[in-house]
């Protein structure tokens, strides 16, 4: 089987197809060097969605992830261009139109050979990490018709508590566990799995999250951040 990831108007045309092409979001990355003994800024990743907040739409500091220590300190800062390897689907109506023609040659190519067509790219849509997750999880599952966490081996760790650190989309109404929770709950265990959830939905309890993991046996604490606007 082939599982296809990128462009699905490339796919086609590359194929012959006539269609025009799509358009995409890229991303410039500029890396800001400085002399910092401890992080560089005062969040891991800072947004500026706010035409007014700078030329930069998004800042990360990696030392706020990784606790290193060091003299310096590399900031990444991304802008935002419509040149360059393709990121994000831009869905405006003409666009939209465009991908319902190649969506339905791409029904067709999934009948008539073994090719899925399967992420951001290629189904032309924003997709958070946990949704691509659900996404390639619920394709093997729709494939196979297997659990995928079934198949997954156990590892061996060392330490006796394996940390895990998510945030929820505060856009979402969802409240369910994401499918990757239950997924790393299982490949962990036997050792003991304390997931620390940072929760931008009121609704998001510890009590709930621990009761969908099912048969994993997690310890769950939630943190409530409020909503900053970013």
């Amino acid at each position: 089987r082939i599982i296809f990831t990128g462009p699905v108007d490339q796919y086609f045309r590359n194929a012959g197809s006539k269609l025009d092409s799509l358009q995409y979001r890229s991303i410039l990355f500029h890396p800001h060097e400085m002399e910092a003994h401890g992080v560089g800024q005062a969040a891991g990743v800072i947004n500026y969605p706010q035409l007014n907040d700078g030329e930069y739409t998004r800042c990360v500091d990696y030392k706020h992830f990784y606790n290193q220590g060091g003299n310096s300190t590399t900031i990444l800062c991304e802008t935002s261009t419509d040149s360059g390897e393709p990121y994000y689907p831009f869905p405006d109506k003409r666009n939209q139109d465009l991908f319902e023609e190649y969506r339905k040659l791409a029904e067709k190519e999934e009948k008539r050979k073994t090719v899925h067509f399967v992420g951001r790219l290629a189904n032309y849509k924003y997709f958070d990490m946990d949704d691509t997750i659900r996404n390639a999880l619920s394709l093997f599952h729709n494939i196979f018709k297997v659990d995928p966490s079934t198949l997954l081996p156990r590892i061996d760790i060392p330490s006796p508590m394996f940390r895990v650190n998510l945030v929820f989309n505060m856009e979402k109404k969802e409240t369910m566990v994401p499918p990757y929770m239950e997924v790393l709950c299982r490949l962990l265990q036997p050792a003991d799995v304390h997931f620390y959830v940072y929760a931008r939905h009121e609704k998001v309890t510890a009590t709930q999250l621990q009761h969908e993991l099912n048969s994993c046996h997690a310890a769950v604490d939630v943190i409530h951040v409020p909503n900053t606007g970013r």
